[in-house]
């Protein structure tokens, strides 16, 4: 009989095939950069943090806010988000604010695909499945702990960890013995199967290099290697969020950023949902961003000194980001509508800290930044520069924001 973690190899190693043929290396130290994505979902306000519009009478403005054009990195305050300035002061130095940026919808599900892909089409990889997808050394490219992923071409490079850790259990076979119907993995026959199956893709294999049995061969003993490396992950790593009930999204980043400080993720994506999940979709009583906003920076914070204590600081980019902004004027509801002019923070290796880049007009318009409206495709090539990657490759009509990144 077939054990159950020889049957895992067999189907998993068929299953990273895609994964680990050979890819252009990237002959830079951006080719080590690890990517942290953290989208709050529902749409924040910038003028609660990011930019002010005091100055323009018509346009409503949080109460008891100011700009603090002094701070380590500029933003609104107020008294009633204490930890929100708190948070930049402490960690400003790293970031860099960008005002005005342009998300062309007002559905959340577009607006989610514009902001993480650039594109509004089916078929396409959010930023993070991309940088995954071009990177070599990382056995988990792009890991996936909640909230939303597009994958098209660099599918294989994505993975998600699971509420509970699931993905610990199918790596050590614990999966089969969760499952609602008994089975004791492949039979003899079964993996007779799978290994014709290998077999046939071996004979018929050419690589986009030209290549064929001699790279199939290659290609499957890297797998190989790597479903073996994974399985010790159980004993070595625990990808489960601790705890019952309640868990903050700084507790969920834990698991990924354990796999980012071993080398085996380059990219990983986490929702926020707002102060008690309660989401940033507010068209009632707009003044509970600022517990949203609190929320955020107290997350924030935690994973910051959780990244700082690991040594994360010098290798890896930290984008906080929402899908679109709120509208300028109050509803009848006393909250704000959808708006396609937003805000993002970047953080940490490669980014220009202490500065704000872009801006708002006197109608909540983003104003230019060298000569254009900052789009969603200028924030994604940004990313692909900081990674590596020529951004041409992905997005020929986009141009990364220069200001952004250092020297």
């Amino acid at each position: 009989m077939v054990t159950r973690r020889h049957a895992l190899g067999l189907l998993g190693a068929s299953a990273l095939l895609p994964l680990v043929r050979v890819r252009r290396a990237l002959a830079s130290e951006e080719s080590d950069r690890r990517f942290v994505f953290i989208l709050c979902y529902g749409g924040w306000d910038p003028m609660y943090v990011f930019a002010s519009s005091e100055e323009h009478a018509h346009l409503h403005h949080p109460q008891e806010s100011w700009l603090d054009a002094g701070a380590t990195l500029p933003h609104v305050t107020s008294p009633m988000r204490p930890a929100t300035s708190q948070f930049l002061d402490t960690w400003g130095h790293l970031g860099c604010i960008v005002n005005g940026l342009e998300v062309p919808s007002i559905t959340h599900e577009q607006c989610r695909k514009l902001i993480l892909t650039g594109s509004r089409d089916g078929r396409v990889d959010d930023w993070g499945a991309i940088l995954g997808g071009n990177s070599v050394g990382f056995d988990l490219p792009s890991v996936v702990v909640s909230g939303p992923a597009y994958g098209s071409k660099y599918t294989s490079s994505q993975l998600r960890l699971g509420p509970e850790g699931q993905l610990a259990h199918l790596v050590s076979g614990e999966a089969l013995q969760q499952m609602d119907l008994p089975s004791d993995g492949l039979t003899e026959a079964s993996t007779d199967d799978v290994q014709a199956w290998l077999a046939a893709r071996r004979a018929a294999y050419t690589d986009s290099a030209g290549h064929g049995t001699a790279a199939f061969t290659d290609s499957l003993a890297r797998a190989q290697t790597q479903i073996e490396r994974l399985q010790s992950l159980p004993d070595d790593v625990d990808l489960a969020v601790e705890g019952d009930g309640w868990v903050y999204v700084w507790q969920k980043a834990e698991p990924a950023l354990e796999l980012m400080q071993r080398g085996l993720t380059r990219a990983a994506s986490i929702v926020h949902l707002g102060e008690w999940n309660a989401n940033w979709d507010t068209h009632s009583s707009i003044e509970s961003q600022s517990g949203h906003f609190e929320f955020l920076a107290n997350d924030l914070g935690s994973i910051f000194q959780s990244m700082e204590d690991r040594g994360l600081w010098e290798t890896t980019t930290v984008v906080v980001l929402s899908e679109m902004g709120r509208a300028p004027q109050l509803n009848a509801l006393g909250g704000k509508d959808h708006w396609t002019f937003t805000s993002a923070m970047l953080f940490g290796a490669g980014i220009e800290g202490g500065q704000v880049v872009g801006g708002f007009d006197e109608n909540w318009i983003g104003t230019p930044v060298d000569g254009r409206i900052l789009s969603t495709k200028d924030l994604g090539a940004t990313l692909l520069s900081l990674g590596g990657l020529d951004p041409a490759e992905h997005l020929p009509t986009g141009t990364p924001i220069t200001q952004v990144m250092s020297a």
